[in-house]
């Protein structure tokens, strides 16, 4: 072998990871996250969900639409963004 591909086998084993099948099962949704750590897969094992400590209706809600919420002609361009008084806001709309 090489001294390039010695170093190129190198560089990639970094990059490379290695999950079982029955790991991503602790996970609901089973959701492909080879990354995660055994730590963060655990903590999916036994405990409470996030859903049984959250309450939430899955909609983003401002508890004052009148007030908090501007259609995007309403507001000047240089005044939206995250360090402006205005951001973007996932509302939704009809079905």
């Amino acid at each position: 072998m090489s001294e390039n591909q010695a170093n190129s086998t190198q560089n990639t084993k970094q990059y490379f990871f290695r999950a079982s099948a029955a790991d991503f099962k602790k996970i609901p949704g089973s959701p492909i996250a080879y990354w995660v750590s055994n730590i963060v897969r655990n903590l999916f094992c036994g405990g409470q969900s996030l859903e049984d400590l959250t309450i939430s209706d899955g909609q983003n809600i401002t508890a004052n639409n009148d007030q908090f919420l501007r259609n995007h002609w309403e507001v000047a361009q240089s005044k939206v963004g995250l360090d402006a008084k205005w951001r973007f806001y996932a509302k939704g709309g009809e079905y």
